[in-house]
């Protein structure tokens, strides 16, 4: 009884604090009450296990990396040398960017951001700290639009499309690196003040569990390059996580694998409704409109369930994949990372969460608005 009391209350903060499982859980429940479709039809037709397990194999080998502090003790080695705002700031920025092309855009924000917290107090220069953490999440967005598991959405897409790794990097490059252009340019907006370095920090770091987990995750790369099914990556992590490290599955974020499941229950169900269908593919009927629509939508309603949603009726995988990634800035619930980040501020200095928000959506939206345009004249208009 307790264990089931203890449960029930530990999904009820889950979905209190996640807004996108929350919103896709009711969507779920919704089209199952008011539109028949047989329980073989959920299980065995609407829910891709592919994307799943990959998900699921990705988010273990990625946890392991951030339990046992490989970025932290890369960071805070770095950070500890560093003598102005501007360069401590350009070094945090840069590393989100790159970290997120393999440890995910929300992973390498969980890491990084409460370094960037604690270098900034302790160096009495916290009046930039709202300017950096916002170009640290931008960063994060669009350093993980370069590889298939650089976000939860290109996962899902790779896997969805049948892409292979090359193909899906010339289709990628292009944002990334307009956006990596665009971030050293930014960094010119932070003031070069003098900072007292943080004192140097041995962060806890395990050598043998970062090599397991650095294994792990070129087990999870296999499917991704077609070496073998995605069943066995997925039972060879199990059960080597099993044997080594089984507290680590404490550590999974779950919500997002029910969000993903939920997603695909609604998308399923509302293909059977003619006038939506109808609407959804007019919307979609040519390249510019599948780039601009993800973009678009991804504001309302974030890039992943955008994403799940509108690949059920296109199969313009360039055009889908630029316009749900590029989509990812803007508004603040545009992606799950701009959210990890205000939630970060917010608990560290909630007087200014306004200040906060205000800041990040306008330059959020000066970049969605740049890279819009610059990747739809190199990628689209010829």
């Amino acid at each position: 009884m307790n264990f089931i009391k203890k449960l029930s209350h530990k999904f009820y903060f889950k979905f209190k604090g996640d807004i996108v499982l929350t919103v896709s859980f009711f969507l779920c429940l919704i089209t199952v009450i008011f539109i028949k479709s047989s329980f073989k039809e959920y299980v065995t037709e609407y829910i891709n296990y592919s994307v799943l397990s990959l998900l699921f194999c990705f988010m273990l080998s990625v946890a392991g990396f951030s339990k046992y502090g490989l970025l932290k003790r890369i960071a805070n080695t770095v950070l500890s040398k560093t003598k102005t705002a501007r360069i401590a700031g350009l070094f945090i920025i840069l590393l989100t960017f790159i970290a997120s092309m393999f440890l995910t855009n929300d992973v390498a924000l969980i890491t990084l951001i409460p370094i960037c917290l604690i270098i900034f107090k302790e160096a009495h220069n916290q009046s930039q700290l709202i300017k950096i953490i916002s170009l640290q999440t931008i960063g994060a967005n669009l350093g993980s639009i370069l590889t298939p598991f650089g976000n939860p959405q290109n996962i899902f897409l790779y896997s969805y499309y049948n892409l292979n790794f090359l193909d899906f990097v010339k289709i990628t490059i292009i944002p990334t690196t307009i956006g990596l252009l665009l971030l050293l340019l930014s960094t010119l907006l932070i003031v070069p003040k003098e900072i007292t370095p943080p004192r140097e920090r041995k962060s806890p770091f395990a050598k043998k569990k970062t090599l397991f987990y650095g294994l792990m995750f070129i087990i999870s790369l296999m499917p991704i390059f077609h070496i073998w099914h995605y069943l066995i990556s997925f039972f060879i992590i199990i059960i080597l996580t099993l044997i080594y490290d089984r507290g680590i599955f404490r550590k999974i974020d779950y919500g997002l694998l029910l969000t993903f499941i939920c997603f695909f229950i609604f998308i399923g169900n509302i293909q059977k409704v003619y006038f939506i269908h109808n609407v959804i593919k007019e919307c979609l009927n040519s390249s510019v409109k599948v780039y601009l629509t993800g973009l678009g939508l991804s504001q309302i309603i974030s890039n992943v369930p955008c994403a799940i949603l509108l690949a059920n009726w296109t199969m313009d995988a360039k055009a889908l994949i630029l316009g749900v990634n590029v989509g990812g800035l803007g508004s603040l619930i545009a992606s799950l990372a701009n959210v990890i980040s205000y939630n970060y501020f917010k608990n560290f200095r909630k007087s200014q969460k306004n200040h906060y928000i205000r800041y990040f959506c306008f330059i959020n939206c000066i970049y969605l608005l740049c890279v819009l345009v610059l990747v739809y004249l190199i990628q689209f208009k010829k």
